[in-house]
């Protein structure tokens, strides 16, 4: 049986503004009333059905909370891993390598 083509798109969590990949352990900056404040991403929630966001676990002074990715700036993104690496890391398990 073969693959449909499309069985290699992804979706992955992506920052807005650098189109790099939300990982666990990044620093973010989550808006306050009156001045931003500093969280550490612990989690990441992908979106259960088309109509959902996801969330994104966070941890700073106040505790763990889980908010819309857009809170941190970040999206998620369908990519083609052979045609779009330019937003995963080198060491992704997705990123086709060069045996040649």
């Amino acid at each position: 049986m073969e693959l449909p083509l499309t069985s290699h798109i992804m979706q992955r969590l992506i920052y807005d503004k650098t189109r790099s990949l939300v990982q666990i352990g990044d620093k973010v900056m989550l808006p306050n009333h009156m001045e931003a404040t500093e969280a550490t991403v612990e989690g990441i929630i992908p979106p259960h059905k088309p109509s959902s966001t996801g969330r994104v676990g966070v941890r700073y002074w106040a505790g763990y909370r889980e908010y819309f990715p857009s809170v941190i700036g970040a999206s998620w993104r369908e990519y083609d891993p052979y045609f779009d690496s330019s937003i995963l890391s080198p060491n992704d398990p997705g990123v086709p390598q060069d045996d040649g």
